[in-house]
């Protein structure tokens, strides 16, 4: 029997995965770029490791791909782990979960929201 590496190439499992993540991101990107900042996500465990948090490189694919996509929206990480978390006003325990603040050049706003595996929500 043929090993799946044999046919498709030693890098094929890397490959799908991260052609897996830059599908997800784009999927999120466009939709909070585009203003919806509640939406539920599905199989979506590619963009968390395995210490419940994403990794750097797909939170900054994230930002750049809002930021690209709709230039009147600034886009900013919030670090778990700084005095920034303080800004939040519930913080979600149990599951993993990444906090943002989103300014909004156009309407003069500034909104909070968090991407946890299964959904997008905004403060």
């Amino acid at each position: 029997m043929v090993e799946i590496n044999e046919v498709y190439g030693l890098d094929y499992q890397m490959k799908s995965i991260d052609s897996r993540i830059n599908s997800l991101i784009d999927n999120l990107g466009n939709n909070i770029a585009n203003e919806q900042y509640r939406f539920r996500l599905h199989d979506t465990a590619d963009l968390w490791n395995n210490g419940n948090k994403m990794s750097q490189g797909t939170v900054s694919k994230l930002i750049n791909k809002v930021m690209s996509v709709n230039k009147r929206l600034y886009m900013c990480h919030i670090n778990q782990n700084t005095n920034a978390i303080n800004m939040i006003p519930v913080l979600i325990a149990g599951t993993p979960v990444e906090y943002f603040y989103i300014v909004d050049q156009d309407k003069a706003r500034v909104y909070f929201i968090y991407i946890t595996p299964n959904e997008v929500n905004a403060y």
